[in-house]
């Protein structure tokens, strides 16, 4: 059965035929949670925000893609508060408790390695695990062809699977496209990344450097600083990591003190916005998405070429790990139907992958650090 106890409206975003009773897990599912909350793990809604929304968004006087926090006893100052909080009501009754909302964005298509979103200085300074409630994916435009599909990895409870032949099945891999006006919805505790290209992961060299590349014969190679603008909010029913805690990107590090005083001076510039303008559409017009299980397999497809292994193996970066993670595809998964997954143009698919993901530990950064943040540090 789905859980339903706290979210009963996401139940009917799900086809009962194609959705495998893992998804909709409890918290039992995974080793040392911290959360409580019972519901769907991934809920998809398309026409959220209407294209006069998305374009109101990303024009050049209201686009930002933060990072910042919304305090909802603060009121809605920004255009991006007021579309937060319409979205938090759109959600229901159910969102009430979230007391502030951490949000950022991005605006280029770029690799996002796997992991966690989490209170990353008290993980990496106390060794303590906050997770938000739910992580929430605004997408707000995508350049034509580009294929940049948000991944999650979803944890098998053994327990709760119907199916008795668990090889190669602890985690189901979740692959939701990139659609202007879709909302993602997800438990905050779980493991997600983006591949860049979207076939990245299936190199059969398991290449995880820092270059763009695809599968060789493939045409996944894409011309860099692509445009995909989302925004990504994690709800917390406490308190939202402090604005100084933020861990910016690598290329934010160089900037100076001055540059960042002149864009805090921009930021704190009143602007001028119509807050219907920037609210999401009513509740009543948003699609629930169904997530789609594997295509059939495709037997020529299955025969292994002579430069592929016979079975795939999906390797990524992991967030605050020396070593890769790993997802073992089961043997009969053919490039085809992998492919078919990561490079949809719009319906969301999962697929079963041997990746162990229930400990919450991966994909959070820890106070030792990795070996080369250690080396680092004594340099």
């Amino acid at each position: 059965a789905l859980f339903t106890t706290r979210h009963p409206f996401l139940s009917g975003n799900f086809a009962r035929r194609s959705l495998p009773s893992f998804l909709a897990y409890s918290s039992a599912a995974l080793s040392n949670t911290v959360t409580t909350h019972q519901s769907p793990v991934v809920s998809v809604f398309d026409n959220v925000l209407s294209k006069a929304c998305c374009d109101e968004l990303t024009t050049d006087a209201l686009y930002n893609i933060g990072p910042d926090v919304y305090r909802r006893d603060e009121g809605s100052a920004s255009p991006q508060d007021v579309l937060i909080e319409s979205i938090l009501s759109g959600l229901g009754s159910e969102f009430d408790s979230t007391r502030e909302v951490e949000w950022w964005g991005r605006s280029t298509y770029k690799s996002v390695e796997a992991h966690r979103d989490v209170d990353e200085e008290a993980a990496s300074t106390r060794g303590e695990r906050r997770y938000p409630t739910h992580s929430l994916i605004v997408y707000l435009d995508v350049e034509e062809g580009i294929r940049g599909p948000t991944c999650l990895w979803v944890p098998i409870d053994p327990d709760g699977d119907d199916d008795d032949d668990d090889n190669g099945k602890r985690s189901a891999l979740v692959a939701v496209p990139v659609v202007p006006g879709r909302l993602l919805v997800f438990s905050g505790e779980l493991l997600h990344a983006v591949p860049c290209p979207a076939l990245r992961w299936l190199d059969p060299i398991n290449n995880i450097g820092d270059g763009d590349h695809g599968t060789p014969g493939r045409s996944s190679v894409i011309v860099p600083d692509c445009m995909r603008r989302v925004l990504v909010l994690n709800l917390w029913d406490d308190y939202a990591p402090k604005d100084e805690e933020w861990i910016y990107d690598d290329e934010d590090d160089d900037w100076d003190d001055d540059e960042e005083d002149d864009e805090e001076d921009e930021l704190q510039e009143p602007i001028e916005f119509f807050a219907k303008r920037v609210e999401c559409e009513p509740r009543e017009l948003w699609q629930p998405i169904a997530l789609q299980g594997p295509l059939p397999a495709d037997d020529e497809t299955n025969t292994p070429s002579s430069d592929l292994p016979a079975t795939l193996t999906l390797s990524t970066r992991s967030h605050g790990s020396d070593e890769p993670l790993l997802s073992p595809l089961k043997a009969t998964t053919s490039h085809t139907a992998i492919a078919q997954i990561l490079e949809s143009t719009n319906t969301p698919r999962w697929i079963y992958t041997g990746a162990d993901v229930r400990d919450l530990g991966i994909g959070v950064p820890s106070v030792a650090g990795s070996r080369e943040e250690r080396t680092e540090l004594f340099e």
